[in-house]
């Protein structure tokens, strides 16, 4: 069978799943925590599969960075929860107050509100603050993710954490065993993501490739603007890079098969999962991962929270 073929099929299939998605179950343990999505246990398979790698390196990736996200392996998650969007501006502002944090990541923010201007004529520093809560928080390291889900098993005495990486994925796939859940096609993706489009490579003019169409943002986007994957959560893929929970290897050889973090290997590297408004198209799904070091504060950097149930 053609790739054409494949590639029609896979779509089908995936706007199938999507249409029969039912309601998510979701609830909020204080007023400015995050909304938290639940996530029925199962098992899928981690990783990429040789087609799919071998279609990524068509379309650019380099052979030897594919080797991060194989061999797939098959792997059980317990239920859990996850936040519905990336945490956003609001919530982290929320914590910092309460905990009378310092923000650390002003610098970061001030260059990012420098080039806004200078590249589209927006004063995004002021959207940062009060003005636009519902962009996802960045320039955030590991260290101020963890800080944050820590606040919140602190204020809900229950288990908030980061999620791991096979939690990630599971989410992030919601059941579908394609590249992205709604299928293959690169066009399809500025009506599902703020991704690296056709406005992003007239300013940069990105060596990686973009996606062929305008999402709509020059930036990352508020979140809840594109439609959510069959699971009820937004945003999983494109946006921002979201840190998880496990140390970095360059390789699933000797990966958990029970869904929990990998908590050997380079730990002064944790793992990044989803891919941003500025990254290649090879990179946005589900299965595509970096290992970056725990104190990268960066603009296209994130996270989202989740909860042992």
């Amino acid at each position: 069978m053609s790739m054409r073929n494949l590639l029609m099929l896979a779509t089908i299939a995936v706007l199938c799943a999507v249409s029969s998605a039912t309601a998510a179950e979701t609830f909020r343990e204080c007023s400015n925590c995050p909304l938290m999505v639940k996530i029925p246990g199962g098992s899928f398979d981690m990783g990429l599969t040789t087609e799919y790698v071998d279609w990524v390196v068509q379309n650019g990736a380099p052979r030897e960075k594919t080797e991060g996200v194989t061999p797939q392996h098959r792997v059980a998650v317990s239920p859990f929860s996850i936040s519905e969007t990336e945490v956003t501006i609001a919530q982290f502002t929320a914590f910092e107050r309460e905990t009378k944090r310092e923000p650390t990541n002003e610098k970061c923010l001030r260059k990012i509100a420098h080039n806004a201007e200078r590249l589209f004529g927006l004063d995004e520093l002021e959207g940062r603050g009060d003005g636009a809560p519902s962009l996802p928080i960045s320039c955030v390291s590991f260290d101020d993710a963890l800080a944050y889900v820590r606040w919140l098993s602190e204020k809900t005495g229950k288990d908030y954490r980061l999620p791991s990486e096979a939690e990630w994925e599971y989410a992030a796939r919601a059941r579908s065993g394609e590249p992205r859940f709604w299928g293959w096609a690169n066009p399809d993706a500025c009506k599902r993501a703020s991704v690296a489009d056709k406005r992003f490579n007239a300013e940069f003019a990105t060596p990686g490739g973009y996606f062929p169409c305008t999402d709509g943002f020059p930036f990352e986007a508020p979140v809840r603007r594109f439609a959510p994957n069959p699971f009820g959560i937004y945003d999983m893929v494109g946006n921002v890079w979201e840190w998880t929970s496990d140390c970095y290897n360059p390789s699933y050889v000797g990966a958990p098969s029970d869904g929990t973090p990998w908590q050997s290997g380079d730990c002064t590297k944790r793992v990044l999962r989803g891919g941003s408004w500025e990254t290649n198209p090879w990179k946005v799904g589900p299965a595509w991962r970096a290992g970056v070091n725990t104190s990268a504060r960066l603009r296209t950097i994130g996270f989202r929270a989740a909860r042992s149930d």
